[in-house]
């Protein structure tokens, strides 16, 4: 029997953080420059990357303006965070830092990736499954998720029932403003990919679509008369940042960025 749950807490997204500008290096980081010639800094990240030692030292990558154009793979053990220049820190908007790569899907290869990621304010957009995974692990505060077309935008194929679940907290999903015809009123937040399927959405906003589909919602705090609450809110507090990606993310998480 397919076992999937979305937990909704139907409270609007509310921006606590004062808007900051990060437009110089911190103390202490490495920096990537767009056709740089100054001694010790990098003028891609793969190369900043690639002069961290392999070890559990923390780290830091400060990225100047600029589109890069390299496929990223972070592979040491230590802490290490990556800055980005922008001018407000609260919003993917500010943001001058482009990092792209493209790969044809034919070449992609497995799409059982297990990574634990950790996804806040950023703009995301696509139709169908276009958040998916087995064993991956995901968090996702503070989002805009936009969807172009019909069909569902999570598919989870977790596995067994210890294993990881997508988390959304305080993320925002509208109609995208280049959505093929039919997609209003044909938008799902997810599908089972598996049996043990899990995936769940907390204080989402605007949704303003389908939320019927293969799914068992357990709610919080919705109040249209379609639905019923069936979580307490001490309930519903047991999904978070640490169930999603696990008890040690304090110690590679920037907690000023936490939703």
């Amino acid at each position: 029997m397919v076992k999937f749950s979305v937990v909704f807490l139907s409270l609007c997204l509310v921006q606590y953080a004062l808007a900051a500008s990060r437009t110089t290096p911190p103390s202490g980081a490495i920096v990537v420059r767009q056709g740089t010639t100054t001694s010790g800094e990098f003028a891609t990240l793969t190369a900043a990357l690639n002069s961290l030692p392999n070890d559990s030292s923390s780290r830091s990558i400060f990225i100047f303006p600029g589109t890069y154009a390299e496929q990223i793979d972070i592979t040491r053990t230590g802490p290490l965070t990556i800055y980005g220049y922008t001018t407000d820190t609260t919003t993917y908007t500010g943001n001058q830092v482009i990092i792209t790569a493209g790969v044809p899907a034919s070449t992609a290869g497995s799409d059982d990736a297990s990574g634990t990621l950790r996804i806040h304010k950023n703009d995301f957009k696509g139709a169908v499954d276009f958040i998916f995974g087995r064993e991956g692990l995901a968090y996702f505060g503070g989002n805009t998720i936009a969807v172009n077309g019909p069909g569902c935008i999570t598919a989870s194929g977790r596995e067994s029932a210890d294993s990881g679940s997508y988390v959304f907290n305080e993320n925002t999903i509208i109609l995208a403003t280049d959505a093929a015809s039919g997609t209003s009123g044909n938008i799902f937040l997810g599908r089972p990919w598996g049996d043990f399927a899990k995936v769940i959405f907390k204080k989402y906003c605007d949704l303003g679509d389908n939320e019927q589909g293969t799914m068992v919602y357990l709610e919080y705090g919705r109040s249209p008369p379609s639905f019923a609450t069936v979580l307490s809110a001490s309930q519903a507090a047991a999904y978070n940042i640490s169930s999603a990606v696990g008890s040690d993310f304090a110690s590679w998480v920037d907690a000023a960025y936490i939703v």
